[in-house]
């Protein structure tokens, strides 16, 4: 796919209007291609696209989502800086917050 205004990221659709317009340009768009050009997302359409696979172009989080990648995210806890635990040992970390902190049995 080549690089034109109809298949850019900055592309947009006037509402009530046939008449698109460029982002960076603030006006109608001419059938020329500008130094600004980034391909649109083909899964989603709303994000720029990052990558290219079989002549498609994806962001990231859509190309991640058709190769089946779950995401996982973990949280940490910090106390004036110290470093008290992640998530995996909660009890560990609520228990060194203070001495006097005991677990319900």
């Amino acid at each position: 796919m080549s690089k034109c205004c109809e298949n850019c990221y900055w592309k947009f659709k006037k509402c009530e209007s046939k008449n698109d317009w460029c982002a960076y340009e603030k006006n109608k768009l001419e059938n020329k291609t500008c130094d600004k050009h980034n391909y649109e997302c083909s899964s989603c359409n709303e994000d720029q696209a990052e990558y290219k696979y079989n002549d498609k172009y994806y962001c990231s989080k859509c190309l991640l989502e058709k190769f089946g990648v779950e995401e996982y995210t973990e949280t940490h806890y910090m106390l004036d800086g110290e470093y008290l635990g992640s998530e995996d040992d909660i009890s560990e970390v609520i228990e060194n917050l203070y001495e006097d902190i005991e677990m319900i049995e």
